[in-house]
């Protein structure tokens, strides 16, 4: 048998339905991760610009970003994933 995307059961199959709240989810955490970059490109800078990796370890603003970035790519490894997510908090603008 065939199965086409306009089947009536496919919606009931786990694996269908999992799937394609995995996707969800990965692509919200991609969003996340887009609207981050911005901040992250102004932590980033700080090396670049002639700053110490020193300077930049021991900036709370940048390690809070960095552990946030982290936190979202490590969304997917969740226990509970993709049915329960815990979304990290997003830190602070002020730099």
């Amino acid at each position: 048998r065939i199965v086409v995307a306009d089947d009536a059961n496919l919606a009931n199959w786990p694996g269908y339905v999992e799937e394609g709240l995995a996707e969800e989810v990965r692509t919200e955490r991609d969003a996340l991760l887009l609207a981050s970059d911005a901040n992250w490109a102004k932590c980033t800078s700080m090396l670049w610009d002639g700053g110490s990796y020193a300077a930049w370890k021991s900036n709370t603003h940048c390690q809070a970003w960095a552990i946030y970035r982290q936190a979202l790519r490590d969304v997917t490894s969740q226990a509970g994933f993709p049915e329960t997510i815990v979304w990290p908090t997003k830190p602070g603008e002020n730099f």
